[in-house]
C-alpha cells in the first residue's frame, strides 16, 4: 500500500497557497525534506509533504488529489481509533466521522478513493449512506468497505446487494483489514493521483 508519489516544489506550493520560492526556501533551511533528479530537480515525497503540511497547520485534505484518500465512518471511537493507527504508517489520508451527516460532508468535501463504513449507525443505515454513495454519478466508483458486527448469510447479502465492494465482520483482524484496504485502493479510480 506503500504508493511512492512524488510532488515537485511548484505542485507543493500550489497546494500550499504559497510561491515556489518559499518551498524552495524551506527545503534549503531543513524544514521539508526533498530530493533531487538527475536533471537537478527538486521532489518531495507526499510523506515529506504530509508532515510539512501537518506542521504548518495546513489542512492534509489538500492532498486529497496526491495521495489516495480514505473516510473511516463508525460511531464507535474505539474502531476509528484502530483504523486509524493501523493506517498510519501508509501514505494515506484518513478522515474519521461518527454519523452519517459528518461522513457526507467529508464525502464531498474529500471526494476519497475508499470508505470504510460501519453499516450500523446511530443516525443512519450505512446500506443507505452506500446506495446514496453508488447512485450518484460523481461517487459512483468509490470504493466502500462495510464494516459491521452483522452476522450470518443473510446480513452479508444484505450488504453486498446495498452496493458494497467488500465486507468485514467485527471484530476484525487488522491485516485482514489493511489487506481489504489495499485491493481497493488499487481497484480504485486514480485519474486525479501524480504519479511520479
Amino acid at each position: 500500500m506503500q504508493l511512492r508519489r512524488y510532488l515537485s516544489t511548484g505542485e507543493l506550493a500550489k497546494l500550499c497557497n504559497v510561491t515556489k520560492h518559499t518551498v524552495l526556501t524551506a527545503i534549503d533551511k531543513g524544514g521539508l525534506t526533498a530530493s533531487r533528479t538527475p536533471g537537478g530537480h527538486h521532489r518531495i515525497h507526499v510523506d515529506d509533504a504530509r508532515v510539512f503540511l501537518e506542521k504548518h497547520g495546513i489542512p492534509l485534505t489538500r492532498l486529497a488529489g496526491v495521495m489516495p484518500a480514505v473516510l473511516v465512518v463508525d460511531d464507535d471511537t474505539d474502531t476509528l481509533n484502530l483504523i486509524r493507527r493501523a493506517l498510519a504508517d501508509e501514505s494515506i489520508i484518513v478522515e474519521l466521522a461518527t454519523c452519517g451527516y459528518d461522513a457526507g460532508v467529508l464525502a464531498a468535501r474529500l471526494q476519497p478513493q475508499l470508505i470504510v463504513l460501519d453499516v450500523l449507525l446511530p443516525d443512519i443505515d450505512g446500506r443507505t449512506i452506500c446506495r446514496q454513495i453508488k447512485s450518484n454519478p460523481v461517487s459512483q466508483n468509490t470504493r466502500i468497505l462495510a464494516i459491521s458486527g452483522l452476522k450470518g448469510p443473510e446480513a452479508e447479502r444484505s450488504i453486498y446487494a446495498a452496493g458494497f465492494d467488500d465486507f468485514l465482520e467485527k471484530p476484525f483482524d487488522v491485516k485482514d483489514l489493511k489487506t481489504k484496504i489495499t485491493a481497493l485502493l488499487r481497484r480504485a479510480p486514480q485519474a486525479a493521483m501524480v504519479a511520479q
